[in-house]
């Protein structure tokens, strides 16, 4: 439905306001995980405002380019983006908001020499953001910061930056920023070796979830903890669930997890043991590679498979096929 309204509104609009249509368009294919869709969209909307004046409306479309980098794992783009969107933006509060968490997201991935810089990119988002109530950009201010908050820390204060967190969010009524905030809390229960910690969060969560996309990833990171616990039955229900409620489902991300979790499961019921090697095909054109972890005989638990995938042609501006590194940053709210 919204996408037949954005294709109306474009077809009928001309300069600034089809920039502002083909903007919606590229996120609306974004979402549904046509990524060549979405470059397509986003070249249309700078062709419509590009080499005219600076206006807030030029300055969005380099912010959606800066957020499609992000989202593409280009990190130095993003920040050639963001950096264009910032001195174009003017007035435009709304741009610079979104530009500084995009920006702060994507010094965090070029490293840690950036982290510090990155870190206080967000922080200012974050405050901008929740001084005009602007829940898009503080969920992914919040998010987006976290592995990087906590790297290093004891559990305990690595724990209470989660906390603060969790109560930012869902205190402000973030609900879209929510269940993936959980879904890092999850990974800094594996990490932390508190298992315990992260089943209760991701149990509590799934009920209330809303999104549908993050509904399924967070049954999968249960799915998995269940499987390292050895609580096959509700392994194997979660995995039902996914199934169901996944089925069609094109968004990359979604689809790595629910990758990962056919192969946890098949090595469980199968018994295939720590030798598994699998290829998963078909997945709407994608090719994927998942391998367990650890020494090759070693006592690997399933939810330590690996995977490593090609993401589909159209993840990039050039529309060729790329390795992607997995991490927690699969969950991104870019």
């Amino acid at each position: 439905m919204a996408q037949n309204h954005a294709r109306l509104w474009a077809a009928a609009a001309v300069g600034a306001e089809r920039a502002e249509a083909d903007c919606l368009l590229a996120s609306l294919r974004w979402h549904v995980g046509d990524r060549a869709g979405q470059w397509l969209h986003l070249q249309l909307a700078l062709d419509a405002v590009e080499g005219g004046p600076h206006t807030p409306t030029l300055a969005r479309v380099y912010a959606a380019h800066a957020n499609a980098c992000l989202r593409a794992e280009q990190p130095a783009e993003a920040v050639r983006w963001a950096d264009r969107a910032l001195a174009t933006a003017g007035g435009a509060l709304d741009v610079v908001r979104r530009a500084l968490a995009d920006k702060g997201s994507a010094l965090l991935e070029l490293g840690p020499d950036h982290a510090a810089e990155g870190l206080a990119l967000l922080d200012n988002a974050i405050a901008q953001a929740r001084a005009v109530h602007d829940l898009d950009t503080l969920g992914r201010a919040v998010n987006n910061g976290l592995p990087a908050r906590w790297q290093g820390l004891p559990p305990l204060a690595a724990w209470q930056i989660y906390d603060d967190a969790h109560a930012l969010v869902t205190g402000l009524g973030c609900e879209t920023a929510a269940g993936k905030v959980v879904r890092q809390g999850v990974d800094l229960a594996e990490q932390s070796g508190q298992w315990q910690r992260g089943w209760d969060i991701v149990i509590a969560r799934l009920p209330v979830e809303t999104d549908a996309v993050e509904r399924v990833v967070l049954s999968v990171k249960a799915a998995l903890l269940a499987l390292e616990r050895g609580l096959d039955d509700e392994a194997v229900a979660l995995h039902e669930r996914v199934v169901v409620e996944g089925h069609g489902m094109d968004q990359y991300w979604a689809r790595i997890y629910m990758a990962l979790l056919d192969v946890a499961v098949s090595a469980r019921l199968r018994g295939q043991g720590e030798a598994l090697r699998w290829r998963l095909a078909g997945k709407s054109g994608s090719r994927w590679r998942c391998w367990r972890s650890g020494p090759a005989g070693g006592d690997v638990p399933p939810s330590r498979c690996v995977p490593v995938s090609t993401l589909p042609t159209g993840n990039s501006p050039s529309g060729s096929e790329r390795s992607a590194r997995w991490s927690s940053r699969a969950y991104r709210t870019a």
